[in-house]
């Protein structure tokens, strides 16, 4: 029987001995810091940042994720990403999340990051 990573079948697509891809993808990244005051315990500020993280995520179909401060009960750091080939798009998607963020009563934003890769 032949191995067929021997052979190559794995495809040229997903070679790693062809060099650099040139590729039009762009990565939008958006950091969001949140403070949530009327959480009282760790349970309260998860119960908000659950329900902002799937709504982003249903909504703007954005990937997110709570990056720093996981144990303040009345901060949080989100971090969103979108990806795709037009960077004007990308960064309208992240605006409109941003402007979401501004009117969810249950967290304030206070600062927010948006970065093109």
């Amino acid at each position: 029987m032949t191995d067929p990573r021997a052979s190559g079948a794995a495809g040229a697509a997903g070679s790693l001995d062809e060099g650099p891809v040139q590729s039009a993808m762009t990565a939008g990244v958006l950091e969001l810091r949140l403070v949530i005051r009327q959480a009282q315990s760790l349970k309260d500020k998860r119960r908000v940042v659950r329900s902002l993280q799937d709504r982003l995520r249903s909504r703007f179909d954005v990937a997110v994720a709570e990056v720093d401060l996981q144990d303040d009960r009345q901060q949080a750091v989100l971090g969103v990403a979108v990806v795709g080939n037009d960077e004007a798009v990308l960064g309208s998607v992240l605006h409109k999340v941003v402007d979401f963020v501004r009117r969810n009563p249950d967290a304030v934003l206070c600062d927010f990051h948006i970065e093109m890769r």
